[in-house]
């Protein structure tokens, strides 16, 4: 699986394979590059499943008050001149390797569709009718901008606002950056005022970090950590029989604010997060499941190494996925548990920013992952909040839609209380499974809350 290191280009063939680039593209390109890990496994699903809409994010939006439109934008477009991932598409055909392609200049339109003659319920059939359509058309990631936009005017101060991005160019945290730097450029716009963002540092730094990691030295160790793991079917006898396509559903639930603060209280007492303590309930829980005491999930991790300056601020997809193997000794508590994985996680971290595919050809099994955990620690609420008054709108309702390729997905974000939400294949999973899944993940918290040092066996679901 080595690829070629040591070429600083990516080597693009020459003659018909580089008919891309080509007459009027060519002198277009200001920039070309390898593909992060995560960016080519979603690279590869996409091509895989074209119009499955799979990493489409859309993002809905209400609106209240007086929204400029020519003023947003053209702040949509300092955000394409600011950041190179609204400006890149991928080529993955007669390469060696997929490579990105940062174009120089890309214009971005918003879509506006007035909607003030129809009834409420004409306009809210409209816009599920276009939010329908806008998943299946997806997005063409060799040609088209990776980003969309389409504002429907309800009434003279309302709004539905919905953006659709492709997950390939940007991580949720990333929203948060770009919707600031959106909102300040828009209210420096409408109030014919200067403003200054603080300069960019491209992408590429990451993907030349990346070329530079020692992948052999992470492919040791992942094999180490997956020594002997026998693979797993998780909630093997609640999936249906038939399984055909993917129906996203998503179940949204919240941990009550006394739980919440002694559940955080608890993770920290043992020096770890809220996400490991998350991650810790739910392997007690899928070890009742599997019957075994040896398990494996996805977890999302946020991929942003530490020592690239400047990296928090930094736009683009740098979350990976990794396992995360679990094994339960005889008698062990929860709080030894916490121990175990946060021991785990420092000795991970090194090590994850190699492929997920990469990972999954040192196992001995080929059904690794079938779930993933996602902790998110970047609520869009914190952006809405912030900026609201002074836009002189505000943003009532916030909306993301995202699928991914696994059939259940654990996600969840800090807050007062705790977001969580089980996102799941409809066509795999009944609805009255996931409801139970809830309530015994909540009442395995309850118990935890109560007593850390308990053997996590006697927990009762």
């Amino acid at each position: 699986m080595h690829h070629h290191h040591h070429h600083h280009h990516p080597d693009l063939g020459t003659g018909s394979e580089n008919l891309y680039f080509q007459g009027a593209m060519a002198d277009q390109v200001q920039d070309m590059y390898y593909l992060s890990p995560m960016q080519e496994g979603m690279l590869f699903h996409a091509i895989l499943n074209p119009g499955q809409s799979f990493y489409l994010e859309q993002i809905t939006m209400k609106v209240k008050g007086s929204l400029n439109i020519k003023c947003l934008e053209e702040s949509m477009n300092v955000i394409m001149d600011r950041y190179d991932v609204f400006r890149t598409v991928f080529i993955h055909e007669k390469v060696k390797r997929p490579v990105q392609v940062v174009l120089k200049k890309r214009q971005f339109q918003i879509e506006e569709i007035d909607l003030t003659h129809l009834t409420g319920s004409e306009q809210t059939a409209k816009i599920n009718e276009y939010k329908e359509q806008d998943k299946i058309r997806g997005f063409d990631l060799t040609r088209d901008i990776p980003m969309r936009a389409a504002i429907f005017k309800k009434a003279e101060e309302s709004f539905e606002w919905v953006t659709s991005v492709h997950h390939i160019i940007l991580d949720g945290w990333c929203i948060g950056i770009v919707v600031q730097d959106l909102f300040k450029v828009y209210n420096a716009l409408r109030e014919q005022k200067p403003y200054s963002l603080p300069p960019v540092k491209p992408y590429k730094d990451y993907i030349k970090w990346l070329e530079k990691q020692d992948k052999q030295a992470s492919l040791r160790y992942w094999r180490e950590y997956l020594e002997d793991f026998e693979g797993q079917t998780t909630f093997a006898e609640q999936r249906k029989k038939q399984k055909d396509g993917y129906e996203p559903k998503e179940l949204l639930f919240s941990l009550p604010e006394a739980e919440t603060k002694a559940f955080t209280e608890l993770a920290k007492s043992q020096h770890t997060t809220l996400s490991t303590a998350l991650q810790a309930v739910w392997s007690v829980l899928i070890s009742r499941y599997q019957q075994s005491g040896d398990l494996a999930f996805g977890t999302v991790v946020s991929g942003r190494p530490a020592e690239i300056k400047g990296v928090e601020h930094m736009v683009g997809l740098f979350i990976n996925v990794v396992p995360r193997r679990v094994k339960l000794s005889e008698g062990i508590t929860f709080n030894d548990l916490l121990k175990q994985l946060q021991e785990q996680s420092l000795q991970s971290e090194p090590h994850q920013y190699v492929p997920l595919y990469d990972i999954q050809s040192q196992a001995d099994q080929p059904k690794l992952i079938d779930h993933i955990i996602v902790f998110e620690n970047y609520p869009l609420q914190d952006a809405k909040n912030e900026e609201s008054s002074e836009n002189g709108f505000d943003m009532v309702d916030v909306h993301v839609f995202e699928k991914s390729n696994y059939d259940l997905n654990l996600m969840a974000s800090p807050g007062d209380e705790m977001l969580i939400k089980l996102a799941y294949n409809e066509n795999v999973f009944d609805e009255a499974f996931i409801l139970r899944l809830k309530s015994q993940l909540l009442t395995a918290i309850q118990q935890l809350i109560q007593n850390p040092d308990q053997p996590v066996s006697t927990i009762n679901i």
